[in-house]
């Protein structure tokens, strides 16, 4: 088991080719996980970013839901943070689309939302998010989910 967690870890794609970037289908040796931040805020979008990257993993950013969508598809992220008030497509929009290109169980989509209530993250977990997490971010909380997402994916490596 400890073989498998420090192997390369690799996301096959048989529709890649000569001319699909690394980073489409790999993540370098060191990364835990490759994460896409979609989050029209800036400075919560770099924050977000730093933080998981000093976490261990690879990081894309977007600064809104097309370009979110576009770098899902182009970098195929195990986890993707979703701002669900971002501007011409929402979030929901966002995580439709990806669920759609990348198929449902091949992404693990969380929330990020300054809508707390229980309602709102019933409606964030009925429309495709796997997990809501309220802003300000539980830094605890976030890191927790990436954890088991984590685990997760290591564990499917040594079983497959």
């Amino acid at each position: 088991m400890v073989a498998a967690a420090s192997a390369k870890r690799t996301r096959p794609d048989p529709a890649a080719n000569a001319d699909t970037p690394r980073a489409a289908t790999e993540v370098g040796s060191g990364a835990l996980m490759r994460v896409l931040v979609v989050e029209d805020d800036l400075d919560a979008r770099e924050g977000l970013k730093n933080l998981l990257e000093m976490w261990g993993h690879a990081v894309d950013v977007a600064g809104n839901g097309k370009d979110g969508i576009e770098q899902a598809i182009l970098h195929r992220p195990r986890v993707a943070l979703i701002d669900i008030g971002l501007p011409e497509l929402d979030g929901y929009q966002v995580a439709s689309r990806i669920r759609e290109a990348l198929g449902s169980t091949d992404i693990f989509l969380v929330a990020i939302t300054g809508y707390a209530d229980a309602r709102e993250r019933a409606h964030a977990l009925e429309n495709g998010f796997d997990a809501h997490v309220a802003k300000p971010i539980d830094f605890s909380k976030l890191s927790s989910i990436l954890e088991a997402k984590k685990v997760e994916s290591a564990q499917v490596r040594v079983k497959g």
